[in-house]
């Protein structure tokens, strides 16, 4: 089994912009950071041990472990289990009293995860329609039959 490979977010774009044959330079115009603030990152990242050599093969073999070992980039297990229910429609109550943790504590998580998936609002219908919507999409949830995303919910 792999051992876990942390990266922050940022160094998961490069590394996928390295895979991708990108050079210093295309890398920094695209993630609009300087040069300088980009060899930091790569510095730290070759001190560290998380990459030994930055040719395409290694960095790609690299965020496929990465892959591996965070089967959901950017959520927790627990976070993740938490947007399900509530994209489900599960109350707040019901999934504070499955998961042992308070209701507040339920509407914070679920505020924070969808910040992270930058749906915006108050937790209400409109913002766990948003959710699931986004759950789908990107594969964290299947999708029930006859499911149509784009009539989900009203953009605006």
């Amino acid at each position: 089994m792999d051992e876990k490979l942390n990266l922050s977010p940022r160094e998961v774009q490069i590394l996928t912009l390295l895979a991708e044959g990108y050079g210093r330079g295309g890398i920094a115009d695209k993630l609009g950071i300087t040069k300088l603030n980009l060899n930091s990152c790569i510095y730290r990242m070759k001190r560290l041990r998380k990459i030994e050599t930055w040719s395409e093969t290694r960095c790609r073999e690299t965020l496929e472990r990465y892959k591996r070992t965070h089967p959901h980039p950017g959520f927790t297990d627990r976070r993740l289990e938490l947007l399900k229910r509530f994209a489900n429609g599960e109350s707040n109550e019901d999934i504070a009293a499955a998961m042992g943790i308070k209701p507040g504590t339920v509407i914070t998580m679920i505020s924070q995860g969808a910040n992270m998936m930058r749906v915006n609002g108050y937790v209400g219908p409109r913002k766990r329609a948003k959710v699931r919507q986004w759950l789908i999409r990107n594969g964290y949830m299947p999708a029930p039959a006859g499911y149509d995303p784009m009539n989900d919910i009203v953009f605006q």
